[in-house]
């Protein structure tokens, strides 16, 4: 009877690990082959302050700007373009307004919108989708200067790439 505790002890330690590392290697293998390598093909607009890193099955960068928004995606559709990623869209929205934003097939179309709308770049190349979200400077946001927007640039491999068609 002893062993049979101990083997089940050990049975259920060595699947604790097992599932622990599958865990820990998917959560990090997003930022381990093509996805960190298209984040590093050509430089971001502004230095990242962290990444390219992990989040929730993509691999991301960050970085805050006193750039505008026209300028930060202007700069990255010209070098994805440059870089035979297909641009498929532009969204728009207001994160703290609903009914604010929309889609858009153009980055003008895009700056249409209010100037406190968040702005994101969609492509698509191969097997990957690679996004920018540009999150204007706000008072209401506690986690931004109040002079500088949030930039963020992510790649994921598979998937759809959101509301956008291929």
């Amino acid at each position: 009877m002893m062993r049979f505790v101990l083997a089940a002890a050990v049975a259920i330690g060595l699947l604790i690990i097992f599932i622990g590392g599958l865990v820990f290697y998917l959560s990090w293998s997003a930022c381990l082959g093509g996805e960190r390598a298209a984040l590093e093909e050509f430089p971001h607009y502004a230095n990242p302050q962290s990444g390219p890193r992990p989040l929730q099955g993509t691999c991301e960068v960050r970085y805050t700007t006193e750039a505008t928004r026209k300028e930060v995606l202007g700069y990255y559709d010209e070098h994805l373009r440059q870089n035979g990623w297909r641009v498929l869209g532009y969204e728009a929205h207001h994160p703290f307004k609903r009914r604010i934003g929309g889609e858009y097939d153009r980055l003008l179309e895009a700056l249409k919108t209010p100037k406190s709308a968040a702005v994101s770049l969609a492509t698509r190349r191969d097997d990957y989708n690679y996004w920018v979200s540009y999150e204007p400077p706000s008072k209401v946001n506690p986690d931004l200067p109040e002079d500088e927007a949030l930039v963020m640039a992510y790649v994921r491999e598979g998937g759809r790439p959101g509301a956008f068609r291929d």
